[in-house]
């Protein structure tokens, strides 16, 4: 059964909450995009610089600039998704968050730990979304779902459904 976990070490942010909604909806339609696939892109080669780039200016209340963000991608090479087994591929700020006086964020090794946890908890929970907040940092898993018949071809042995990547998205205030 898939649902919703939450994993508190704190109060939520709402605000960066509200912000993954749209940057996890276009991280989706690229997935989705198959005119890239006869472009010969594939899995997360779909997600360059430029589209990520794009992102601050896209997505609501991104611009205003209020929060760092950060977005990570977990998965199998196209496989079916094992916890165990959970590979990262893809990262969008490789320095993570920029340590500040008065913020209190995790150093970038813990981040990414913690990053890798959260995306092995929502798989081996089959969760439509896993949140968890270390001090400043909102982290947030959320599962790449196979949606269309014509990527069946590409991840043998799963089915319309499954979950094929997690992507995690952090972020915290400026």
């Amino acid at each position: 059964m898939i649902c919703t976990l939450l994993v508190l070490g704190g109060l939520l942010l709402d605000k960066p909450a509200s912000l993954v909604d749209p940057l996890h909806k276009q991280y989706v339609e690229l997935f989705e995009d198959l005119s890239l696939t006869e472009r010969g892109q594939f899995g997360v080669t779909r997600v360059g610089s430029d589209q990520i780039n794009a992102h601050s200016s896209k997505v609501k209340n991104l611009n205003d600039r209020d929060y760092e963000f950060n977005v990570s991608i977990f998965g199998n090479h196209g496989k079916p998704l094992d916890a165990k087994r959970l590979e990262f591929r893809y990262t969008r700020n490789v320095n993570y968050f920029a340590q500040r006086p008065g913020r209190h964020v995790p150093a970038p090794r813990e981040v990414g730990t913690a990053t890798k946890a959260l995306a092995a908890k929502l798989v081996s929970k089959r969760a439509t979304r896993v949140v968890a907040q270390n001090g400043d940092l909102y982290m947030e898993a959320r599962p790449i779902l196979l949606s269309k018949i014509e990527c069946l071809s590409c991840h043998s042995g799963a089915k319309l459904g499954s979950m094929v990547a997690v992507m995690v998205y952090q972020f915290a205030p400026r």
